[in-house]
């Protein structure tokens, strides 16, 4: 009986830590400065826990390139000191990524040359940002031209 008893709180103990996921990709961005973009391919991992989950994104060409952002159980995003909140704007869906819907996401405090907005699902992570006075970035699984244009022109919109 008392090995049971032992054996019933040791499990209840396990249960209750936090239960980490972490996940790693590589993500094909299409960098636009221009009309015609550049690709880089960078490094992407999530790392989900209890209460938030954070988004790692650093180019295999160059480190410096780093976004790291944290999305809150609140359906706020954390990203360079800002936060953003999601729109009141439709979700759009890419039949090319399995019908997940991605939201959009403004700043809270928005500013002229801010960046937004940020096209964004949980699972998948950014898929776009958009930056009035800096590059457009789009994140994909892989170098798909035609999901590329649909998704510029959703930022755009």
């Amino acid at each position: 009986m008392k090995r049971i008893l032992s054996l019933i709180i040791f499990l209840t103990f396990i249960n209750c830590f936090e239960k980490n996921k972490t996940e790693s990709a590589e993500r094909d961005a299409f960098i636009y400065t221009s009309e015609n973009p550049k690709e880089e391919i960078f490094d992407f991992k999530i790392d989900k826990k209890t209460d938030f989950a954070t988004y790692k994104y650093v180019s295999q060409k160059d480190s410096s390139k780093t976004i790291f952002l944290e999305f809150t159980r609140k359906k706020k995003i954390f990203w360079a000191g800002d936060e953003f909140k999601v729109s009141k704007k439709d979700p759009v869906k890419f039949k090319s990524l399995s019908e997940k819907e991605f939201y959009f996401y403004n700043l809270k405090e928005p500013i002229v040359d801010g960046t937004g907005p940020l096209l964004f699902n949980k699972d998948y992570g950014l898929l776009g940002i958009y930056n009035s006075f800096g590059p457009i970035i789009i994140f994909l699984k892989d170098s798909d031209k035609e999901l590329n244009k649909q998704v510029y022109k959703a930022l755009l919109e």
